[in-house]
């Protein structure tokens, strides 16, 4: 007999983030006022002042190209490279 197999639900990615939120919390590796998308910006963050590797978070932050990367972080105020200014679409 197959059961069918339900994509996880918000309610599940709640829970499931309030969880991880809560022991990275106790450890230091977030502030109590971060959500899942500041996590997400501050790990991007963190990635490309360490690598200059825009492939490197373009793979990691699983964008289709790499004007979406590159606007990421441009609104994140972190492009500030004058080589990539050709590159950049305006906002």
């Amino acid at each position: 007999m197959s059961r069918s197999v339900e994509p996880y639900n918000v309610s599940y990615l709640n829970t499931q983030w309030s969880r991880a939120k809560a022991k990275m919390f106790n450890i230091g590796l977030i502030q109590k006022d971060q959500t899942i998308y500041s996590f997400r910006h501050t790990a991007a963050v963190n990635v490309y002042k360490k690598t200059k590797d825009l492939h490197i978070l373009q793979e990691l932050l699983q964008h289709s190209n790499m004007v979406v990367t590159l606007n990421y972080l441009r609104g994140l105020g972190e492009v500030n490279d004058e080589r990539l200014k050709e590159f950049m679409p305006e906002l």
